[in-house]
């Protein structure tokens, strides 16, 4: 169940960040993630 957990949340993040990749607000993104 862990485990099961843990790669839901992985996977979010994972979409959470790509979607910021593929928005218009690129600059902005880069800036806040570093």
């Amino acid at each position: 169940m862990g485990y099961f957990l843990f790669f839901l949340l992985a996977a979010l993040t994972v979409g959470a960040v790509l979607g910021m990749i593929i928005s218009k607000n690129q600059a902005y993104n880069a800036i806040f993630l570093i």
